[in-house]
């Protein structure tokens, strides 16, 4: 863009992709409540937090951790009255950070991530360790690998090893006996069609994509 160019657009804009983004974050507490599928880092983060505290999430919590489900619904309300609240007093301070070089903003949140690792493991391996897995993060991105999958199948990784090991023990080590199951074959085949669905998807995007680029 040429230098002294004018930017002209419609606030709306803006106000849409940030609404869309916000309603996100509330949005993916139906899944994770309810069938305990993750579908964002921070639900992969209240998750989490549940398995430290010895919770599972999925339909049993609403009967077993009532006031916990309640809980969430109520920090939701207060964070988003919270968030215009800050919004609204801070707004010409935000833009001045939001203006300040990236060598200054990313060193400042890797000096208190540093400080606050350092601080919660009281050594240095905690901040060895999230160093490390920074790198891996990047290194994922860099190569065109979502976070957020990575996340999920960490999480959902020990469930797909109890169930593996659980069907073996029921078909006493014979996989191939589950094919007289009516449910376990339509769920296999679900799998399989969502499988070729989402790859097809993903390719006609990605040509699209390149088409557009081209043109």
């Amino acid at each position: 863009m040429a230098a002294g160019a004018i930017i002209s657009g419609n606030i709306k804009g803006i106000a849409a992709a940030e609404s869309a983004n916000s309603s996100v974050v509330g949005a993916n507490l139906i899944p994770l409540l309810t069938l305990g599928i993750l579908g964002s880092v921070s639900a992969a983060l209240i998750v989490s937090a549940c398995m430290i505290h010895g919770l599972q999430p999925g339909p049993l919590l609403f009967e077993n951790q009532g006031r916990l489900v309640y809980g969430f619904f109520g920090a939701m309300l207060m964070a988003n009255f919270v968030n215009l609240w800050v919004g609204q007093i801070g707004l010409r301070l935000w833009v001045r950070v939001m203006a300040a070089p990236q060598s200054i903003i990313f060193s400042a949140a890797l000096l208190m991530c540093i400080t606050g690792v350092g601080m919660a493991s009281g050594g240095v391996f905690g901040v060895m360790l999230m160093l490390g897995f920074a790198v891996l993060g990047y290194l994922l991105i860099a190569f065109g690998y979502p976070v957020v999958i990575v996340i999920i199948a960490f999480f959902l990784g020990p469930r797909l090893e109890v169930s593996v090991a659980q069907s073996l023990a029921l078909t006493n080590g014979d996989p191939t006996r589950l094919a007289g199951h009516p449910v376990a074959v339509a769920l296999l085949i679900l799998s399989v069609a969502a499988l070729v669905y989402l790859s097809r998807r993903g390719r006609h995007a990605a040509d699209h994509g390149s088409g557009q680029q081209a043109g």
